[in-house]
């Protein structure tokens, strides 16, 4: 079922997240971080950059940022969504970006 949904229809859980909110209804997910002390990079048993990695949360534990709510779609989806792209201009002050590619 879940083949013949995105062959037929690429774009299918945005569909069903846009449905969700355009309902009423919330989208709400935890939100966690694990964060390396810039010291470890360097020395860490693996590139920290590679995307095929994953860090033991036993090394670097997830830490509770908050809940990431999606409560309305947007309006303006040019504006809103496609306007929104993560940039260093963007980033919360004493938050840094990491060397990682993605």
């Amino acid at each position: 079922n879940g083949g013949a949904l995105s062959g037929g229809k690429a774009d299918n859980a945005a569909g069903a997240l846009f449905n969700k909110k355009d309902s009423g209804n919330v989208a709400t997910w935890n939100l966690h971080v694990q964060i390396m002390p810039a010291a470890d990079v360097a020395t860490y048993r693996y590139d920290v950059t590679d995307v095929t990695k994953i860090w033991p949360h036993s090394d670097y534990p997830l830490n509770p940022v908050g809940k990431m709510i999606l409560n309305r779609n947007p309006t303006n989806y040019h504006a809103e969504v496609e306007q929104s792209a993560f940039s260093p201009a963007h980033m919360v002050p004493g938050i840094e970006a990491s060397n990682d590619k993605m």
